[in-house]
């Protein structure tokens, strides 16, 4: 069996949650086709390097780089399309397939969620919205993907659902596999020496709560931010929250951050910058809690890291969170402020920590990155379906 797979969000130090989806399975998933007698094509961009492929995979590398949106744009659908040439499976990694026509005998695509249609549902009719050039082709990719793909692979029950419905297509052509946590990296550290040292790169607080995530859009930092500045008086439960990105740039976050300033309350907001992923696991082992308000996760990785590294969750109530935290959690609901405040008086007692520290580490065994390899390997190799037999070698266009 002949598989090229699409991986050009493949880098070693590219953030977003579709880079570290690649960065965790592909290197997982290569052993596996090879065990199982496949012929393995892998197409990464030219800053996809830093990596070791399993014997025997071949690797292309598309002569460009992520800093060259409109070259990647053409190099990804000429590879991708004539990449596809004689192949038995054609599997991309991240959301799209090529707009030219696709010529393997099956496709599968992982869309991680249905977010980028529904931001285009908001914008289809404003073109001088900034939005709408962006959105118009990742709703024509993504659509494409979605409807004339084999099987859709996602994240959640959640995400399977939603795409479903969003793009219009039978739920049963869906996979829900989840996604994983490597907890030989992200475990609990107690070595004073080393939080010390890692404490003072940041220049983190004594004590104090963690924000995962950029600080701006549906990962929802605002909403930690405005139920700071609505808060009648210092509320007794309130540490400083590190936001593990950079101060925001003019927005309604930036607002709301110059507003508790004004208030006195500056100290409650933290931006530590780009955390490097070797010290990440020491940064949520040494805050008391995680603070995820996100408004729309396919899944929701910060959780579990921080569940993994012994750190207790405070979560939103949205979308696919609840599905992965269970009862490993506090949840709250971001649009209430005072749901919040209650959640953080809460985590101030330690025999409530000690019991979400226990079920958190006990949540993440579900959860492993070769059991998602391992499924995503089965989808692969498994037979062709009568459905995707009848295309007769057309392309799919």
């Amino acid at each position: 069996m002949r598989v090229i797979i699409l991986a050009t969000y493949f880098a070693p130090d590219l953030g977003g949650g579709v880079a570290r989806y690649e960065r965790e399975v592909l290197p997982r998933l290569l052993p596996l086709l090879v065990a199982a007698g496949c012929e393995v094509t892998v197409l990464v961009l030219k800053d996809g390097n830093g990596w070791e492929p399993a014997k025997g995979v071949r690797v292309i590398t598309v002569p460009v780089g992520r800093d060259q949106p409109f070259k990647r744009f053409v190099y990804d659908q000429l590879y991708g399309s004539r990449q596809s040439w004689g192949t038995d499976v054609l599997f991309s990694m991240e959301y799209w397939l090529p707009l030219l026509p696709v010529w393997s005998k099956r496709s599968i695509v992982v869309i991680h969620d249905a977010h980028a249609e529904l931001e285009w549902i908001k914008c289809r009719w404003r073109p001088l919205d900034a939005k709408f050039r962006r959105f118009f082709y990742w709703h024509n990719a993504y659509t494409k993907a979605a409807r004339l793909s084999d099987r859709i692979l996602t994240d959640s029950v959640f995400a399977g659902e939603e795409i479903s419905r969003v793009f219009r297509v039978p739920r049963e052509k869906i996979r829900s596999i989840y996604l994983g946590v490597d907890t030989r990296k992200l475990c609990p550290v107690k070595d004073r020496a080393v939080i010390g040292r890692v404490r003072k790169r940041y220049t983190l607080p004594d004590r104090y709560d963690l924000f995962v995530g950029p600080p701006c859009g549906d990962k929802n930092l605002r909403y930690i931010l405005k139920s700071f500045v609505d808060m009648e008086a210092m509320h007794p439960g309130v540490l400083p929250v590190v936001v593990s990105s950079a101060r925001p740039g003019p927005s309604v976050e930036a607002e709301l951050v110059a507003q508790l300033e004004a208030a006195g309350r500056g100290h409650l907001v933290h931006f530590a910058g780009h955390v490097k992923k070797a010290d990440l696991a020491v940064v949520y082992s040494a805050a008391r809690a995680l603070i995820f308000p996100s408004l729309h996760e396919g899944f929701g990785l910060p959780p579990l890291e921080a569940m993994a590294c012994g750190t207790p969750v405070i979560a939103t109530n949205r979308t696919s969170v609840p599905e992965v935290v269970g009862d490993a959690a506090i949840v709250i609901d971001p649009g209430d402020s005072q749901s919040l405040l209650t959640a953080l008086e809460k985590i101030r007692c330690e025999s409530v920590r000690q019991d979400l520290i226990a079920r958190g580490l006990e949540r993440v065994k579900i959860f492993s990155w070769d059991r998602t390899a391992q499924q995503v390997a089965e989808e692969l190799v498994s037979e062709v379906s009568p459905a995707s037999s009848t295309n007769g070698g057309r392309p799919k266009k």
